[in-house]
């Protein structure tokens, strides 16, 4: 048998390399996320408690990081 080549999609290799681990879920974006509409700050504030971090950070400064 020789050589075998196969095309894939952009989707088909994003999958691929998530299933693979070579791309970190928590540092994926989600494209269907809409801020500020699905902004939640009680989430968020949850998260940051169950997480550990400081309550000093204000979530102001956390939208920062949300495109």
């Amino acid at each position: 048998m020789g050589p075998n080549t196969q095309k894939l999609t952009r989707n088909e290799i994003i999958d691929l390399f998530k299933s693979e681990g070579k791309v970190k879920f928590d540092t994926l974006a989600e494209p269907k996320f809409k801020h500020p509409k699905d902004f939640d700050r009680e989430k968020l504030s949850r998260f940051l408690e169950l997480a550990g971090v400081l309550k000093s950070i204000k979530t102001d400064c956390l939208r920062l990081f949300i495109k």
